[in-house]
């Protein structure tokens, strides 16, 4: 590699950190997410994620909001349809707010509903009853980690993060957003 292209990567990498106008003064970020995550239950431990996120400015680096993922859980039972709807309240640590690239620390503590198409045992007995029936449960969940919320223009992001805490285990999300 020449010279001239490590000074011309050098240049071009600190024009993008150091870019300062984006984001400014936005007070709420609207975002919809996809992920992966490892460790949901026990069986199956697997899920593919959907789902979004709305915060709001409390401060110059501080903003809340909530965090909606529904979850299409997979792993050692493939047998019935299980899924898991997280719904976390999360509080975002932002470190350069005002510039085009901003890492971000992420925590949250929320609930999660399991909810699980399983045979209904009671079909066995009575006939006129489905054969299949939605159950549900609820647990508690407790994440936290980075993100990195990268402005493509004065409004639209793109916001890689990853997680991890309690149940989920590991927890990895891209977003794209918009910036209000």
């Amino acid at each position: 590699m020449t010279t001239a292209r490590v000074i011309l990567y050098c240049v071009t990498v600190s024009s993008l950190i150091l870019q300062p106008m984006f984001g400014q003064e936005r007070k709420i970020d609207l975002r919809g997410e996809a992920g992966y995550t490892l460790g949901l239950e026990d069986t199956p431990p697997h899920a593919w994620l959907g789902g979004g996120a709305v915060t709001a400015a409390a401060g110059r680096n501080i903003r809340v909001g909530v965090e909606i993922l529904n979850a299409n859980l997979f792993g050692k039972i493939k047998y019935y349809k299980r899924r898991a709807l997280l719904v976390t309240p999360i509080l975002e640590y932002e470190f350069s707010p005002d510039r085009r690239i901003n890492p971000y620390l992420v925590v949250g503590f929320g609930f999660t509903q399991y909810r699980s198409l399983e045979p209904n045992v009671e079909h066995y007995y009575d006939r006129s009853l489905p054969e299949f029936e939605w159950r549900k449960e609820g647990s508690f969940n407790f994440t936290g980690g980075f993100g990195l919320r990268l402005f493509l223009s004065k409004r639209i992001f793109v916001a890689p993060e990853i997680r991890i805490g309690l149940i989920p285990v590991v927890h990895s999300t891209v977003a794209v957003g918009y910036a209000f």
